[in-house]
C-alpha cells in the first residue's frame, strides 16, 4: 500500500496543481456580465468597509450608477462625451447623492477628489469604446488623448492624502501593451507608488487593494 501511495502521490499532486493553474487562468480571462461586475464592486466595497464614495470614470449611460446609487452615500461619475454626460445628468438630476461630471478624467480626477477626506472606491472604466449599435441606438463614445487614461488616473489617486483607497480597473484583458498599457506597467506602478497595496487580476478586473485587510 505504501509503495502504491508513493507512486500515486506525485501524480496526484501534479494533477491538483494543474487544476489550480487552470482555475487561476480561467478567473483571469473570464468576462462577467455587467450585473456580475457591479456585484463585485459592491462586495469589495463592503469587505473594505468603504461605502462612502464611489468614483467612476466612464459613465456611458449611467447604468452602473443606477445599480449602485443606493449602496454608496455619494457617487461621482466622469464622462468625456458631452452628449452622454448630458444624458446621464438628466437621468440623475433628482438624486442629490449623484454627481455626473463632463470632462476628461485624466485631468478632472485630481480636482474632484481633492476635498474628499475618506477612502474612495474607484471604478476606472474610462476607456475609449469607439462607436457601436446598442438596443437599436447608435452610440458614439469620446476619445481623449489616449485610448485609456489609466496611468494618469492612477497618478492622481496616489497623490491624494488618503492612502487606503480601493481601486478597480475594468477590462483587464485589454491591458496588453497595444492601445492600453501592458499589465506589467500597471504592476510596476503599484510596486513603485503604492507599497501598502497589492494587485490581483480576477474576472476581467484589475484589483488594487489595501494589504492590511487581506
Amino acid at each position: 500500500m505504501k509503495k502504491i501511495l508513493k507512486k500515486i502521490t506525485p501524480l496526484y499532486s501534479l494533477y491538483l496543481n494543474t487544476l489550480k493553474l487552470k482555475r487561476k487562468v480561467r478567473d483571469r480571462i473570464i468576462i462577467p456580465d455587467y450585473a456580475t461586475k457591479r456585484r463585485i464592486i459592491l462586495n469589495i466595497a463592503n469587505k473594505y468597509n468603504c461605502n462612502n464614495v464611489l468614483i467612476e470614470t466612464g459613465t456611458y449611460l449611467g447604468d452602473t450608477v443606477e445599480a449602485l446609487r443606493n449602496y454608496f452615500k455619494n457617487i461621482i461619475s466622469i464622462e468625456l462625451s458631452h452628449d452622454l454626460a448630458l444624458r446621464a445628468q438628466k437621468r440623475f438630476e433628482n438624486y442629490k447623492s449623484v454627481l455626473i461630471v463632463n470632462g476628461d478624467s485624466s485631468k478632472k480626477l485630481s480636482e474632484i477628489i481633492s476635498n474628499i477626506k475618506v477612502p474612495i472606491v474607484f471604478w476606472l472604466d474610462g476607456h475609449y469604446s469607439s462607436e457601436f449599435w446598442s438596443n437599436d441606438e447608435y452610440i458614439i463614445t469620446a476619445k481623449g488623448e489616449k485610448v485609456s487614461p489609466i496611468l494618469e488616473e492612477l497618478f492622481h489617486i496616489v497623490d491624494h492624502p488618503i492612502k487606503n483607497h480601493v481601486i478597480l480597473i475594468d477590462d483587464a484583458r485589454l491591458f496588453t501593451g497595444d492601445d492600453y498599457p501592458n499589465i506589467k506597467i500597471i504592476k510596476k506602478f503599484v510596486i513603485d507608488n503604492m507599497p501598502n497595496h497589492i494587485l490581483v487580476i480576477k474576472k476581467d478586473i484589475i484589483r488594487i487593494l489595501p494589504q492590511k485587510n487581506n
